[in-house]
């Protein structure tokens, strides 16, 4: 937010716009682009009607060898 209120910012190496039909977890892997990504955080966004839209998913690089 532009205030200096008590905001949580989600830092991300990648961040996704799924449709609402999407079906993932925190944790899984997804391939895009040749780069591998780990799902850390799922949120769900809604219109300005306050209907359920879509899913903002924070990703971070997987890298080999990395622990699950």
């Amino acid at each position: 937010s532009g205030s200096r209120g008590s905001g949580e910012e989600i830092l991300a190496d990648a961040r996704r716009l799924r449709p609402a039909s999407t079906n993932l977890n925190t944790g899984d892997r997804l391939k895009i682009h040749g780069m591998m990504l780990t799902v850390e955080s799922i949120t769900p966004r809604y219109s300005v009607l306050g209907v359920f839209d879509h899913w903002q998913v924070d990703c971070s690089i997987y890298y080999e060898g990395e622990e699950s």
